[in-house]
Parts: C-alpha cells; sequence; structure tokens
C-alpha cells in the first residue's frame, strides 16, 4: 500500500511504495494561466480562425502565489489524503475571482492514488491548470517515460533527441491515442490515468539529453473550469512498459473501453471476412476547387480526374483473376463532387462516373467476388458550397465566429457542430439504402483524430466530452444497421464502435511522412488493444507513420496488422501481402502479451501473443521469424 507525505509550505508530494519514494519535481511550481477575456482579441493572443482558446497564452500565475491557502486532512470510507484550498489570487490586472480545491487521496482497497482539482469558484479569465506536479526520475538510461503518441513512444530521461508537446497534447489525438502515460525508474514505475480526459492532456519538454518533463494539463470547457478534473496514478514495484500497459487495459475493459473483435463480431457476420484481408484503397473523382489550398494554378486541367465505378469493377476482377479471394475496399471521392467535396451532402453519386447505376453495380461486383466494400464519409468538415449547408449549424468559437478554412480539395468549409453529425449520418444512411447501395460500412473521417471540438453557439452549445458522445452516436448507428465501421486512426473512447481504424502509425520527429520516430517506438496502443481492431500497415521502408529505414512490412507482422493492396497490383505485390493475410488470422483474436527488444537491440524485436505466437522481427536484415 502506498503511503503519502505533502509538503505545505512547498505543495511537494511523496509517495512511498515498495521501497522506492516518488518524488514531486522540485524545479515545477504548479501554476494555472490567466487572460481576460477582454484581451483576447490583441495581436499576440489572437489568430483568425481558432476554435478554441487552445491556442491562447496568458500570464502564468503559481498556486503557491494565492492570498489564501488552507491545509486539512481529507477522510472518507474508502481512502485518506490531504485537501488544501486556494484563494485571493492576483494577476498583473488585478484580483482574480478563482478559487480552487485540491484532493490528494489514496483509495485502500487499490492502492491507487487519486488527484482531484475541484473548481469552487470559477473565473472566465481561467485558460489551462497545470497540476499536479510530475514526479522525479533519475538521470540516465535506466529511467524513461512512455507516452502514447500515436502508437507509442518510448523517452529515456538522457536521449540525446530534443523533444516537445505534440500538437496541442490533448488527450483522443495524435498526441495521445490514450489518456494515460508512466515513467519507470530502474524496475519501479507509476501510471498516470487521466480519469476526465475530454479537456485533459499534457505538455512534454525534453531537450537534447534530456531531463524529460511531463506533466498533466487541463484546459477549460466552454470557457470554464466548470468539473471537477480527476486522475489516478497507480504503482508497480517491478516492472516496465508492458506492465503499464497492462494496467491501462484493465482500466480499459472496467470502463467500458476494451471490446474486442470477437464480441464485435456477436450478430455481425462481415467482420469474418474482414480478418485477413488486405486493403484495398482507392478512388473515383477528384475535384480540387479553386479556393483550396491544393488546387493547381498552372495547369487547372490537372486538379480534376475521374475514373468510372465500372472501371473500378473491371479492376477488381482482374485482382480476383490473380488469385485475390478477399478483400476489403474503401471507396473515396464517390460522392456528387468527388473527394472532400460538398460534405455533408455527397449524394447522389458522381454523374460522370456512373451515378447511382454505376455505384450500385460496382457494389453488386464487390459482392459477386466476395469482396467488402466501404465507403469514405465525413461529417465533421462542412462545405460552404454544400446543399444544406446553414452556418448557424457550424461550430462558433467563444469570440462569436465561425471558423473555416480552405485547404481540401472542396475548398472553402466550416466545421459542423458534432450535434448535427449523428442526424446527417443516418439520413445518408437511409438515402444509400434507397439507392439499392448494399454496403458492407462505412468510414467516418477524421471522427477518430482530429481533437475533440467545443461550439459556443447558443443554439447547440457543446463541450468536448458532448462531441465525443456525438461522434460514438454517429458510429454506434452504422453498428446497429450490422455494417463495418472504421475511421482515421486508433483513438481511444472509438474502440468499442470501431472493427478497423486506417492507421496507428508511430510519430515521426521531421513530416509525418518521412523521418526518424520520436523517441524509441513501442507498440503502447496494440498492448492494450490489438485483439479490438483491424490496423492495416503501409508496407514501405520509412513512409507514412514508419520510422526512417525500418520496414512497414516487418511491423504489419509484428503487431499481427494487414496491409494496403494498389487496386492494379501485380503478382510479386500480391503474394507478399497473401503470406502476411494469411498469418493475420492466427493472432487477430489473442491479446498482445509483451513486446520486447531482443538483447536491448532497437532493431531486434518481439512480439508475445496470448496463443503462443511469438513474432521476431530483425530490421537489419529485413527478416521475420515467426513461432509458437
Amino acid at each position: 500500500m502506498p503511503t503519502l507525505s505533502f509538503n505545505e509550505e512547498t505543495l511537494a508530494l511523496h509517495v512511498s511504495h515498495a521501497g522506492k519514494t516518488w518524488r514531486s519535481r522540485p524545479d515545477f511550481r504548479p501554476y494555472f494561466e490567466y487572460l481576460p477575456p477582454d484581451q483576447r482579441r490583441s495581436a499576440e493572443a489572437y489568430h483568425p480562425g481558432n476554435q478554441t482558446s487552445l491556442f491562447f497564452t496568458g500570464e502564468k500565475v503559481y498556486l503557491e502565489s494565492a492570498g489564501q491557502i488552507v491545509h486539512a486532512p481529507f477522510q472518507s470510507g474508502v481512502g485518506a489524503g490531504v485537501r488544501s484550498i486556494f484563494k485571493g489570487f492576483r494577476s498583473a490586472n488585478g484580483p482574480i475571482t478563482l478559487e480552487l480545491e485540491t484532493r490528494l487521496w489514496i483509495e485502500e482497497a487499490a492502492g491507487v492514488l487519486h488527484c482531484e482539482l475541484i473548481p469552487l469558484v470559477d473565473d472566465a479569465g481561467l485558460l489551462r491548470v497545470a497540476w499536479p506536479a510530475p514526479f522525479e526520475l533519475r538521470p540516465g538510461r535506466a529511467s524513461y517515460t512512455v507516452l502514447p503518441m500515436m502508437q507509442g513512444c518510448l523517452i529515456p530521461n538522457d536521449w540525446e533527441q530534443e523533444l516537445f508537446t505534440f500538437s496541442t497534447g490533448l488527450a483522443y489525438s495524435r498526441a495521445a491515442y490514450m489518456p494515460w502515460w508512466g515513467q519507470i525508474d530502474g524496475r519501479a514505475g507509476n501510471l498516470i490515468i487521466l480519469d476526465t480526459p475530454w479537456d485533459g492532456g499534457y505538455r512534454l519538454e525534453h531537450p537534447a539529453g534530456g531531463p524529460t518533463l511531463l506533466y498533466p494539463l487541463w484546459q477549460t470547457s466552454l470557457g470554464l473550469l466548470r468539473y471537477t478534473r480527476k486522475l489516478q496514478i497507480h504503482f508497480v514495484a517491478d516492472g516496465d512498459y508492458n506492465d503499464l500497459a497492462k494496467i491501462y487495459r484493465a482500466y480499459a475493459r472496467e470502463h467500458g473501453l476494451l471490446r474486442t473483435l470477437a464480441e464485435k463480431a456477436i450478430g455481425k457476420e462481415r467482420l469474418a471476412k474482414l480478418i485477413g484481408s488486405p486493403i484495398i484503397h482507392t478512388s473515383i473523382c477528384n475535384n480540387i476547387q479553386p479556393a483550396s489550398h491544393y488546387y493547381n494554378a498552372a495547369d487547372p486541367s490537372a486538379n480534376y480526374s475521374v475514373t468510372s465505378f465500372a472501371t473500378r469493377a473491371a479492376q477488381l476482377r482482374a485482382l480476383k483473376q490473380k488469385g485475390v479471394e478477399k478483400a476489403y475496399i474503401h471507396l473515396d471521392g464517390w460522392g456528387v463532387r468527388g473527394y472532400d467535396n460538398q460534405h455533408p451532402d455527397v449524394l447522389p453519386p458522381c454523374k460522370d462516373a456512373g451515378g447511382w447505376e454505376g455505384m450500385r453495380q460496382l457494389v453488386d461486383t464487390c459482392h459477386e467476388l466476395g469482396y467488402l466494400i466501404i465507403t469514405h464519409d465525413q461529417y465533421r468538415d462542412y462545405y460552404k458550397d454544400a446543399a444544406t449547408y446553414n452556418p448557424d449549424q457550424a461550430v462558433q468559437n467563444e469570440l462569436g465566429e465561425v471558423p473555416d478554412e480552405a485547404i481540401w480539395a472542396g475548398g472553402e468549409q466550416a466545421f459542423l457542430c458534432a450535434q448535427q453529425a449523428p442526424h446527417y449520418v443516418r439520413r445518408n444512411d437511409a438515402r444509400l439504402k434507397e439507392g439499392g447501395v448494399a454496403l458492407d460500412g462505412a468510414y467516418l473521417d477524421v471522427f477518430a483524430v482530429v481533437e475533440l471540438d467545443e461550439c459556443f453557439h447558443p443554439e447547440h452549445r457543446m463541450s468536448r466530452r458532448q462531441c465525443m458522445e456525438y461522434r460514438q452516436q454517429s458510429f454506434a448507428h452504422l453498428g446497429t444497421q450490422g455494417l463495418i465501421v472504421s475511421s482515421e486512426e486508433s483513438i481511444d473512447f472509438a474502440v468499442p464502435y470501431l472493427e478497423l481504424v486506417h492507421h496507428g502509425p508511430y510519430a515521426l520527429a521531421g513530416a509525418q511522412d518521412n523521418g526518424p520516430a520520436r523517441g524509441i517506438p513501442v507498440p503502447l496502443f496494440n498492448l492494450v488493444y490489438h485483439d479490438c481492431l483491424i490496423l492495416p500497415w503501409s508496407l514501405t521502408t520509412g513512409g507514412w507513420g514508419v520510422p526512417q529505414g525500418e520496414s512497414g512490412l516487418l511491423h504489419a507482422y509484428l503487431n499481427g496488422g494487414t496491409g494496403y493492396l494498389s487496386i492494379e497490383a501485380e503478382t510479386e505485390e500480391i503474394e507478399r501481402l497473401q503470406q502476411l493475410c494469411a498469418f493475420q488470422p492466427r493472432v487477430a483474436h489473442a491479446e498482445l502479451l509483451r513486446h520486447e527488444f531482443i538483447d536491448g537491440d532497437l532493431r531486434r524485436q518481439r512480439a508475445i501473443y496470448a496463443n503462443g505466437v511469438v513474432v521476431e522481427v530483425d530490421f537489419n536484415q529485413n527478416r521475420v521469424k515467426i513461432g509458437e
């Protein structure tokens, strides 16, 4: 059982567990950032198009600077600790009305440290709170941090690479596919789980050579702290990153996040056909609008291309003749004006490609061949020339604006408030069925990867937590129709609803499609959720999410995934992928028990599955060995 001590002068926390004492970093002072609302349009704070206050920066105010601080013991029927009340803060502009209570207590039955941040009196000037302080790690390679930044990374405390907060640092984004992180010091460990993850995240600072500074950062919700923020810390006497991942797997199971493929397959016969299938990602129409960032003004003819539904059907028939017995077809650009255009009003199907009749025939061809076919769809990017576009249904930021951009092919867009998304999902699903298009599933783009949205529109105010729930409802509707449900990347809150994601890659230090990994890649997500999702890999050396100089094919074997197959693949590509697809069913339903570096060599790795299958890869020799 851990024991807790708290220094009322410095606010330092010490936790002793199994002979190890975890101490707050002495150079870290818990703080909040403060920026009065009337200053948020200043040149320093305001950038047109910002959706939320995530990108505002304010004055740092330290908790220890409160004019009145009261500490008292905390005791309940399940644990004991200390509570502290902070009030009487001041900023450079005068008094701050914010009053906070913190509680640090150890749960007797579980031996878990609970940390709770309670707003007693809120203040609209608050931006975010950094609390509690992180623990100190000993110098050297034996101490490290693990962070589920995308698939996962391990950061030795003396790592030579400079690292910093990825993206916004928010949970449920590429910054953290799962809302946890941990540290190992020798063989002792601690694991932090964000119990209230929707507005939570982290800040990471790791200068070249270390040490690593990683601490929780709580963002406001609709402009206020609003509710109690909670995290829990587990302690490990003797373990490594595998043990931390398994603690979170148990947490995910207890909280209803861990639904395996075997559980999802009940009543969904299509899912059995997905396992062991190559992923064929193909498109119908690309139509880049003049306002788009990608528009080619020098050669306007390059902005439009179309391949008919009939041509795609013929290519799939050719693949079948080449020996591709099963496949999962992901179809982009099938809508009225092509890929990433006019969402959510994408019907009828692209007329230049064959319209309704052409799309029906393509779907029927897939079923004749024994292939699955699903469509790309989008319910966040809200195009201003969509048939039913209405700015009153768009996300509104706290400054009363409708944020917009013009990056993607469809040109000018706002962002659809997620409250509307389930309605549009049901509408489009029903209209496809009415048109005789019997799809096997749907891919809802970006819902499982981009940060959760807030909306300040007075008619449909929406917190990040509500945004998550609306996205889940959108997935759930499709699942209740017996469809295979997929999205972009492997985000924790979406796992119970999805059977496949298109990517679960490693975070790279350079451009995302090329470069070395950030830290040391470790498959934290798969250690928790491997048997819950199908995860394909790019089979290139390097490239999207594959560390520089490493084989995506080997990562696919190591992680028990599948791979992408081009629609015009020739024999060599087909045979290589068929070998991988033949292996995948052996481990698809098996938990990934452990990941190891063989003899400490980062280029030689081993994955051990619950059914006894062991996969070893050597990135130097480009070899894979499978045993039991």
